[in-house]
């Protein structure tokens, strides 16, 4: 649309510049060869181009706000076309999010709650090489294999940070059975690796945020009476 606004004011001469290049010649030639006098014809063409310039000098500055106010304008309606569309997007997944979640408005609430906080303990216990103040949000086939790969890293001298993390969404709810269910997580965190011993950093970075998303699996604890983290599954975002 812009190209079209834009080929449509630029391609087609105005009436000022079609008349002293093209129909105002062709009058000054007429007038010269019916009064065969070379000073007719000369002051014809003057007074012609003083006139029209005149009008070009008024017409070109307001198609050049014309045009620029068109521009202006389709990308100002194109921007907010999108911004609004986004948004609805964005909300309609929302509630989708929310209708198949199990259970009353409350306890669809409860259960986000549950999961941000389980993901949130993991993460920072994660990113402080303490697996222990997380515990409670394992499951115990979840918690020893965490662990097993922190006992592997510390061995070598490696630590992996996992800062400044932020989620961003939960989609795709799926219930399983009725005491376990999986989502996906959708964050972004500086994530690299450091030396132990230096503090240098061997993978990854530590001031480019990267993006994350990965399938969660929850199973219920009957005893302890809330969900635990028990299977995580990255997806591939390239």
């Amino acid at each position: 649309m812009i190209a079209f606004i834009f080929l449509f004011l630029t391609a087609f001469p105005s009436h000022s510049t079609a008349v002293a290049g093209g129909h105002s010649g062709g009058s000054i030639s007429h007038g010269s060869s019916s009064h065969g006098s070379r000073s007719t014809s000369f002051g014809g063409s003057r007074r012609s181009k003083t006139y029209y310039s005149s009008g070009s000098s008024f017409l070109s500055p307001f198609r050049t706000f014309f045009l620029y106010f068109l521009f202006i304008g389709t990308v100002g309606l194109s921007l907010i076309g999108k911004k609004v569309q986004s948004y609805r997007a964005a909300t309609t997944a929302k509630q989708d999010f929310l209708l198949s979640l199990p259970g009353n408005k409350q306890k669809k609430q409860h259960l986000i709650q549950e999961i941000k906080k389980n993901f949130l303990t993991i993460q920072n216990a994660w990113n402080q090489s303490n697996l222990a103040m997380a515990k409670h949000c394992y499951s115990p086939t979840l918690y020893q294999n965490h662990l097993s790969i922190l006992e592997t890293q510390q061995s070598q001298g490696i630590r992996n940070r996992t800062e400044k993390l932020t989620l961003k969404k939960l989609s795709n709810f799926r219930l399983i059975h009725e005491d376990s269910f999986s989502v996906q997580l959708y964050f972004t965190c500086l994530d690299y690796e450091e030396l132990v011993d230096t503090g240098r950093v061997i993978s990854g970075s530590n001031r480019k945020k990267q993006a994350f998303l990965q399938t969660w699996y929850f199973d219920y604890d009957a005893i302890d009476e809330c969900w635990k983290a028990d299977f995580i599954q990255p997806i591939n975002l390239d």
